[in-house]
């Protein structure tokens, strides 16, 4: 099989998966808190110091992802849902075919090398295949490993000038920008220059700190990792690789480990022709990032976008007809595998309406997973009591996860916060108590209850 071929392959091969992946689900859940903020930070024109959308109290907001919340809004009050479904989906295509590109051109142009790396990071990426702000983080991630692999030794002032750009961007739409300083900051401890480069490249890095500090964080950005550690248990992308038990997951995970053998393996056998200072800086690279995915499950984004970095050491790699087909077919099954771990909520929108048009000045007590929802469709008539943004206190949380699974003392706190409003799915505790008493729901549309309790 040419290369031609393959490439045709590879092509329907990439637009069809990441297709289904934006296509076949519905918008994420947090997609609709952040086109709530983005439209009231465009409407007051300033942004937000508190967060005023719960019913249970106003609490302190450093909105740092303000530029998606914003860039999210404007594109759905021009297109509707499937307009920034399409503009989200677009990021992911230009991502994955960014990969594609730095993984065939430091592989000295070998499109099976290209064409195993790239599968790879798809198939690590897919579960994260959602309209959040890490969408341009991956995407940001794999223009600054091409910058780094192809660019650094010729590093600039045109080049801090576009990275400068790039970071102020990146900084205000998600907080991970902190992992492109460590990358660069690696690539400068091995880079084999004289004192003079070396202190240019610390001055560089330096000054694309202090512009990522230019946010509503400022330098408290960098607390990231350490960040509301609490938070960890109810939040199932910042929980550990080894926490999730489903099939499906297991599979993930077993992928997961054996490309980091893999890759381990392989670098060694080739350690001879490769230069020393390489395999150093590759292994600093990414073996923090596949041990970092191992305890928390979002660092696997940059674990996989790290691959073409490796590509050279994969550069003799030739796959015969059969193999390839036979490869090809592996990573379509292990690719819906990957898919069948991401959430696909069906939103009760019948019922949401019905709350706007009916009910006023309530709080609504919602399932986690559609607060948001429940927010951007009826804010500022009525509130929600928790959504993903989680700016509350830990005792709203304690509170929320009382009620929701019908806790010892889930009556009382429904007393303390004078709750009447529920819209719940049909899986919770809290339903299936209510039902058991009688209580029916006035609606009930794609997996979920609406009650009103006097």
């Amino acid at each position: 099989m040419n290369n031609k071929n393959k490439i045709y392959l590879i092509l329907i091969y990439f637009f069809a998966i990441t297709a289904i992946a934006f296509f076949y689900f519905d918008v994420s859940s947090d997609l609709w808190w952040h086109i709530s903020s983005g439209k009231q930070i465009i409407s007051n024109k300033v942004l937000p110091e508190i967060d005023n959308f719960y019913c249970v109290g106003e609490y302190k907001w450093y909105n740092h992802e303000w530029l998606f919340d914003v860039i999210s809004f404007l594109i759905y009050n021009k297109t509707g849902k499937y307009g920034i479904k399409i503009f989200y989906y677009l990021i992911f295509v230009i991502t994955i075919f960014l990969i594609l590109f730095n993984s065939y051109f430091l592989s000295l142009k070998n499109i099976d090398s290209a064409f195993i790396i790239t599968s790879l990071s798809l198939f690590f990426l897919l579960p994260f295949t959602e309209e959040r702000p890490q969408l341009f983080t991956i995407l940001f991630f794999s223009f600054f490993i091409y910058f780094c692999a192809n660019k650094f030794n010729n590093i600039n002032f045109i080049w801090l000038f576009l990275l400068g750009i790039l970071f102020l961007i990146w900084v205000n739409i998600h907080y991970t920008v902190t992992a492109a300083i460590y990358v660069l900051l690696i690539y400068t401890i091995f880079s084999g220059k004289n004192l003079k480069g070396l202190l240019l490249n610390i001055f560089f890095i330096l000054v694309l700190i202090f512009i990522s500090a230019l946010n509503p964080d400022g330098i408290k950005i960098f607390n990231f990792f350490s960040k509301d550690l609490w938070l960890k248990q109810y939040i199932r992308e910042w929980q550990g690789l080894l926490k999730f038990s489903d099939l499906n997951f297991l599979i993930y995970q077993i992928v997961y480990f054996l490309t980091g053998i893999f890759i381990t393996i392989y670098i060694i056998k080739k350690y001879n022709n490769i230069s020393k200072i390489d395999v150093l800086k590759q292994f600093f690279i990414l073996f923090p990032f596949f041990i970092s995915g191992i305890f928390s499950k979002k660092i696997i984004l940059f674990f996989a976008i790290s691959f073409p970095i490796i590509s050279i050491f994969f550069s003799d790699i030739k796959i015969k007809k059969m193999t390839f087909i036979l490869l090809y077919i592996l990573f379509i099954l292990i690719s819906f595998l990957s898919l069948s771990n991401k959430v696909n909520i069906n939103y009760p929108y019948n019922i949401i309406k019905n709350i706007k048009t009916k009910i006023y000045n309530e709080c609504i007590f919602s399932s986690f997973e559609i607060g948001g929802f429940v927010e951007f469709f009826s804010y500022p008539e009525n509130k929600v009591f928790l959504n993903g943004r989680l700016n509350a206190k830990k005792e709203i949380l304690y509170d929320y996860s009382a009620i929701y699974h019908c806790e010892e003392n889930f009556k009382d706190v429904i007393k303390k916060y004078n709750l009447k409003i529920f819209l719940i799915d049909r899986n919770s505790p809290l339903f299936k108590y209510f039902i058991l008493n009688n209580i029916k729901p006035m609606n009930f549309e794609k997996g979920y209850g609406l009650f009103i309790v006097k």
